[in-house]
């Protein structure tokens, strides 16, 4: 497998992994965000989270399964 297929394989991970890393962060600010000094560390959370889903964004175009993926191709 050369590095070319090794990237295409691991595009369907890392989606998976980032997004759940999102939730975990919106999870967190959600316990938190009624704490003394909670309110700050949520916002930073959920702005992170978002962060990490525009980040899926831009790795969902380099995914495979996209339907349209090969359309340009033809």
């Amino acid at each position: 497998m050369n590095d070319l297929e090794k990237v295409r394989h691991l595009v369907a991970h890392w989606i998976e992994h980032e997004q759940e890393h999102a939730a975990d962060y919106e999870t967190w600010a959600g316990k938190i965000q009624h704490l003394e000094d909670g309110a700050e560390i949520a916002t930073a959370l959920r702005e992170a989270a978002q962060k990490l889903r525009e980040s899926v964004g831009c790795l969902v175009k380099l995914s495979p399964h996209r339907p349209d993926h090969d359309a340009g191709k033809n």
